[in-house]
């Protein structure tokens, strides 16, 4: 047990490390006069909504602790706390750094701007990780209780409810586009954390649940795992960074290449060092993991469509690779289970999830000048934009990724809820409450979309109404629409505060009113439900949904699957 403390150490190193390259970047020169401007009037009209951000979550936050703390104890209501500082903390860190390092590439040379950018996108992969790993190690490291990791899970998933949801209903009542890239790439990172916090803390959970079977290195396995993929994911960014002038897909592709082999051979001398006994079976269920996640994201190198990719021109592809995907994926999740039962198949989650990260990082560097902010598209050729027909900034591979995640991350932790709960013994499914809980869990992911998409549609509508193509009206009618934001400002965030509440209250009055075998397939309606919706409407995807899913299912695992 006492050999933990090099896990929370090894976090705390990737925490600093991030830090020093932050600090670097703020010590380049500040760039240009306008654009210094520019950022200023950025930040006036995003900080209206973080300081609403602040206020509201400050006071839901302070009732759930106390909340928390009647019904389990101080420690676990400061786990929960914990998880809501340090995502309030990433999400100021990772917005800070992206906006800082578009505005100072104005005053470098092309190559040192990509390279100024390189370092942006480095600063927010490895600050997630590290503190994902630092957090859920040092928590387990000094308690040891599943339960406390899962409640800090918890402060990590209403922190970034909170965000996303508000966030996805302000950019649609402000005109500024680079404003609104800045609050998306909020959005992503909040999503990112929340989704590795998840798989990892999923993982764990389940190697404890079954410790009998694994003993305490089911517990550490995960950790260990996650470690391993922090550092080579160090070293990985910064070879990019080195070796960028080769040419970006070149580097790119060995990159990905190299993190692969590098993931396999670590992992292997783990499990043979930590589970001797079962090394072959969880072994094969890191490498599924890895080979699923190849088959997922490899034709990022090549040019084939992917899920982060749509290419028209290549018809077959297209059409067939979901085809050819979810069989696969299905394959690789059956032969895990058959391996290591629901562990095989956290920890091959896991893994696929560690590899989209990474994926995703590196991918996101061809086009990390759009992606960050657009802070320096009043500096690009035109020729360098964004074809319209990849629908600009939206479909970027973030935001992708937070789809690959949710169905991941919510996988892993449906599997934690049915150990933790024991719902193969609760839930018949010729019962007529069942029925109703999985009606109930399976409408919600889209009630809850919507509720707010049609929210956001409402506010674009009023804000659309004025004609400013009047001179001698257009004083005027900015006054007016500025009037009218505000108030339909005022008004969204009350709404997305409903939204919230009803998201938490649901489950647990399901749970109380109708029981636990209702409650226990609301959980696994909504989880259903929601991952086959985002599949489905990938296009038109929200990330505060990726939110809903996850938070619903902590929800669960923290207060209800506890006092069934």
């Amino acid at each position: 047990m006492q050999n933990l403390i090099v896990i929370p150490v090894l976090g705390a190193v990737g925490l600093l490390l991030a830090l020093f390259v932050t600090f670097g970047i703020k010590r380049l020169p500040a760039g240009t006069v306008i654009m210094q401007e520019y950022l200023s009037s950025i930040e006036n009209v995003i900080g209206a909504f973080i300081n609403k951000h602040y206020i509201v979550a400050a006071g839901l936050i302070l009732v759930v602790f106390f909340i928390i703390a009647f019904l389990f104890n101080l420690p676990a209501a400061i786990s929960f706390l914990c998880g809501f500082l340090v995502t309030i903390f990433i999400l100021n860190r990772v917005m800070d750094i992206i906006a800082k390092a578009g505005i100072r590439t104005t005053a470098t040379t092309a190559d040192k701007a990509l390279a100024v950018m390189l370092c942006g996108s480095f600063v927010s992969a490895i600050l997630v990780m590290a503190v994902v790993l630092l957090g859920c190690g040092l928590l387990f490291w000094a308690i040891g209780n599943p339960r406390t990791i899962n409640l800090f899970l918890l402060g990590i998933s209403m922190a970034a409810l909170l965000y996303s949801t508000g966030s996805s209903i302000f950019r649609s009542t402000i005109t500024s586009n680079e404003a609104s890239y800045l609050l998306l790439s909020g959005s992503t990172t909040v999503d990112l954390f929340e989704s590795c916090a998840v798989a990892l803390a999923g993982a764990m959970t389940i190697g404890a649940l079954g410790m009998v079977h694994f003993g305490f290195a089911g517990v550490i396995l995960p950790l260990i795992i996650f470690s391993v993929g922090l550092i080579i994911c160090i070293f990985a960014l910064i070879y990019i960074i080195i070796y960028r002038r080769q040419g970006m897909e070149k580097v790119m592709g060995r990159t990905i290449f190299l993190y692969t082999l590098f993931l396999i051979l670590v992992s292997l001398i783990v499990v043979r060092y930590l589970l001797p006994g079962e090394q072959l079976k969880v072994f094969l269920a890191v490498v599924l993991g890895l080979g699923s996640a190849l088959l997922l994201f490899l034709p990022l190198v090549v040019s084939i469509p992917s899920i982060f990719k749509q290419d028209d021109s290549n018809a077959f592809w297209t059409r067939y690779y979901l085809v050819i995907c979810i069989p696969v994926l299905l394959l690789s999740f059956l032969l895990s289970y058959h391996s290591a039962g629901f562990y095989g198949v956290s920890i091959t989650g896991l893994a696929i999830l560690l590899y989209a990260g990474i994926a995703v990082f590196i991918q996101s560097f061809a086009k990390i000048k759009f992606f960050a902010t657009g802070l320096t598209a009043g500096v690009m050729d035109e020729n360098d934009a964004p074809d319209e027909n990849e629908d600009g900034y939206k479909e970027t591979v973030a935001t992708s990724f937070s789809v690959a995640a949710t169905t991941f991350a919510a996988f892993i932790l449906l599997l934690a809820f049915i150990q933790v709960a024991r719902v193969q013994e609760i839930c018949i499914i010729t019962n007529g409450l069942v029925l109703l809980g999985l009606a109930i869990g399976g409408v919600l992911p889209y009630l809850f979309t919507s509720w707010v998409n049609n929210s956001a549609q409402q506010g674009s509508d009023d804000n659309s109404g004025f004609d400013n193509n009047d001179d001698k009206l257009e004083e005027e009618a900015v006054k007016q629409d500025s009037e009218v934001t505000k108030d339909y400002n005022i008004y969204t965030y009350r709404e997305s505060l409903l939204v919230l509440l009803a998201a938490a209250a649901i489950p647990l009055l399901t749970g109380f009113l109708l029981g636990k075998q209702v409650l226990a397939a609301l959980i696994i309606g909504t989880s259903i439900a929601g991952i086959l919706l985002v599949i489905v409407r990938a296009k038109n995807y929200e990330p505060h949904l990726s939110i809903l899913i996850k938070f619903l299912l902590i929800l669960s695992l923290s207060i209800a699957a506890p006092l069934l």
